[in-house]
């Protein structure tokens, strides 16, 4: 699956989907290998804009997954953040919501930590929950984060400061004015420090900064 994840990260769906096709022809139906195969195919699909497509796949690999008792698995969670993600993409934000908290709950009860992968399903409820007007809810969410960003990356961290940004995003739309500034303040810090000033995301703060000015 290495290639499938390269194309997966380059974004050449059409590369993806013939290796896919390829590759089905060597698997056993409801099998563990051909529900991650349709798990990829509905990735794909999503990315060339086929989503009914995508949905059936996905579907599809979620109901084998549980034929074959993989329902609290890594590969389950898996699916199901592509599933939100798809249903994300077509405006379908409430079931996005419960796909991720679905795979959530899933990561809470498997018996390793697991912490890349909350980090990722945990981002993902934020921005739904953003897109929500949920942004107490997604504040927590990016608090969560934050914890594990430190932990793991560090508080100097790209991906620290970035939970940092998206954070401080959640508090300036909740009215939380101060809190949103101070935390603004440290992920321009971090990004300075790491991609300097010129950088897109440095720049980016700025501009948050600017309109939040504007409000207080």
């Amino acid at each position: 699956t290495s290639l499938l994840d390269h194309y997966t990260f380059t974004n050449e769906y059409d590369k993806g989907l013939s290796l896919v096709k390829k590759l089905k022809r060597n698997v056993e139906d409801n099998t563990l290998e051909e529900a991650m195969l349709l798990k990829f195919e509905g990735d794909f699909l999503e990315m060339s804009g086929s989503f009914k497509k995508s949905q059936e796949a996905l579907m599809s690999s979620l109901s084998i997954l549980e034929e074959v008792g993989m329902y609290a698995s890594l590969e389950y969670v898996s699916v199901l953040s592509s599933i939100g993600g798809l249903y994300s993409a077509i405006g379908k934000i409430p079931v996005a919501e419960e796909a991720y908290r679905e795979a959530l709950s899933i990561l809470d009860r498997l018996p390793s930590d697991f912490s890349d992968y909350k980090l990722a399903v945990k981002g993902n409820l934020a921005s739904v929950l953003y897109l929500l007007g949920n942004y107490d809810g997604a504040e927590d969410m990016y608090n969560e984060n934050l914890k594990l960003d430190a932990e793991f990356f560090g508080t100097e961290s790209f991906y620290y400061g970035s939970d940092m940004y998206s954070l401080a995003i959640s508090q300036m739309r909740a009215g939380k004015y101060k809190e949103a500034e101070k935390n603004f303040q440290t992920a321009a810090s971090i990004y300075q420090d790491i991609l300097g000033r010129e950088s897109i995301y440095y720049a980016r703060i700025l501009q948050s900064l600017t309109y939040l000015y504007t409000k207080t």
